[in-house]
């Protein structure tokens, strides 16, 4: 089985260690009145304590006196004007902390399609066990949950199709300059600004409940120091808000696994050109510590990539490589 689907009988990633003793306490305390002041805007008596949950949730704040305030308070998901443009029959799951809205998806016992959306993540996570880090209620992170009639074997190529309907859909709502790197990194102008994680787990030999976990930078963006690579925030590009692409990235993943399980990649291996970010550039394809040279020049129907060499025509399967431009992205 191919990266990036990962099994749910795979241990979990290493959670991100919070400056606190249980995920819990950071919970309780987004749950608690102190925050809800904090978020609008007043002043709470500092302490310890409370220096210690603001900073491990990611919000800048300063001191006045024996009294602390949120540098700029984040406004909260408005998940009941998101649950009505779903539908009645959405069953979207909110919360304020969570260690991750993928393995919430993937331990819930569910029958139809679900979303779950966390303003915050202690344990949010990328491709290869990579960190994906977001300060509370600045940008976006939620999954998608739906079993298909489908074997694990069957969704190699799923990753790509999720990501490249993602792609389509903020096109169509004007977002200037969206592309994709194979597999599955949405880039704004050349640098990160989402990235897709699908994990699975098989409920029978051709029937696999699927979670295709979403990160999007709306507000902020990790440093490449932090990350590894160059990346930015879709709200330089584009004035929609959070609930906005929430509904948008929801309905692009539902209707792209539906396209892929009917029929495979077919419909988007010609059109890869149209979003592709790297079409006919010269790139490097790091493999562990070898190096592969030569001009991008698509995908094929498994979903692997394609790259002229001076060898010739070569492909190559996800996994943990890592795709740049010869000469520009450091990844």
């Amino acid at each position: 089985m191919e990266e990036p689907i990962n099994t749910a009988k795979q241990s979990p990633a290493k959670r991100q260690q919070a400056p606190l003793d249980q995920l819990g306490d950071l919970a309780a305390f987004a749950e608690s009145s102190t925050f809800s002041a904090l978020l609008t805007g007043s002043a709470c008596q500092r302490s310890a304590a409370l220096e210690r949950y603001v900073e491990a949730l990611g919000l800048r704040h300063y001191i006045e006196g024996d009294l602390l305030r949120l540098t700029t308070p984040p406004t909260e998901l408005d998940i009941t004007w998101l649950r009505g443009q779903m539908g009645a029959g959405a069953e979207i799951h909110y919360d304020r902390v969570v260690d991750s809205t993928n393995r919430i998806a993937l331990e819930r016992s569910m029958t139809g399609t679900s979303c779950f959306i966390a303003e915050f993540q202690s344990g949010g996570r990328g491709r290869s066990g990579r960190k994906w880090i977001s300060p509370y209620g600045d940008n976006l992170s939620l999954s998608v949950a739906m079993v298909v009639d489908c074997s694990v074997a069957s969704l190699g190529g799923l990753s790509l199709a999720i990501g490249f309907g993602m792609v389509e859909a903020l096109r169509a709502q004007k977002v200037e300059g969206i592309s994709l790197k194979w597999p599955n990194d949405v880039l704004l102008s050349g640098k990160k600004t989402a990235g897709i994680l699908i994990e699975v787990d098989p409920v029978t030999a051709h029937r696999t409940k699927v979670v295709v976990g979403v990160g999007v930078n709306v507000g902020s963006f990790p440093h490449v120091d932090v990350i590894g690579q160059q990346a930015t925030r879709i709200g330089l590009a584009s004035t929609l808000s959070r609930e906005t692409i929430a509904l948008i990235t929801i309905r692009a993943i539902e209707r792209s696994a539906k396209r892929f399980i009917l029929q495979g990649l077919s419909p988007i291996v010609e059109r890869w050109r149209e979003v592709d970010a790297y079409q006919n550039q010269e790139v490097d394809l790091l493999i562990g510590e070898d190096r592969v040279s030569g001009t991008n020049v698509g995908i094929n129907h498994a979903g692997h990539l394609l790259i002229e060499t001076t060898s010739g025509l070569e492909e190559f399967s996800m996994g943990d490589v890592s795709l740049r431009p010869s000469v520009g992205e450091s990844e």
